[in-house]
């Protein structure tokens, strides 16, 4: 799938790719758990600042992944066109050379139990409960400069 947004920095492509394996009980149960932990801690990549329009971008993507049947075992993501504007940049590179990309490989799967031992606090440590994640901030306007 492929989403572009075009603004005053230029026009950003974002492009994934997929691999799905077919739905069944045990992949629902994995897109459920992994919808559910998007939800309350977002993506690290996604909610980056830094990444300015890519990440309403990686944020479509994302959220059209999960629309999809079946499970991605495999995920590549390329960003594109956003070379203008970024710091360091050099205004005669390819627009159309990914300035980011990630791929995100899934395996080992197993139904086997888990033993309870895993899940214990280890000794020394004390269970602490996390507030929501912290939403990006809006980066405040340039002043224009007088010439």
């Amino acid at each position: 799938m492929t989403a572009k947004q075009s603004g005053p920095a230029g026009r950003m492509v974002v492009t994934t790719d997929a691999w799905l394996t077919p739905g069944d009980a045990g992949t629902a149960e994995l897109r459920a758990f992994m919808k559910k932990l998007s939800e309350r801690f977002g993506s690290p990549a996604i909610g980056s600042p830094g990444l300015g329009p890519a990440g309403s971008g990686l944020a479509a993507a994302s959220r059209e992944l999960n629309k999809l049947d079946g499970y991605a075992l495999v995920t590549d993501i390329r960003v594109s066109g956003i070379s203008m504007g970024r710091p360091g940049a050099n205004e005669a590179a390819d627009a159309n050379a990914p300035v980011l990309e990630m791929e995100t490989d899934s395996a080992h799967f197993s139904t086997n139990a888990v033993d309870a031992s895993v899940f214990r606090i280890p000794e020394g440590y004390t269970e602490a409960e996390m507030g929501p994640a912290p939403q990006p901030q809006a980066q405040p306007a340039r002043p224009q400069q007088q010439h």
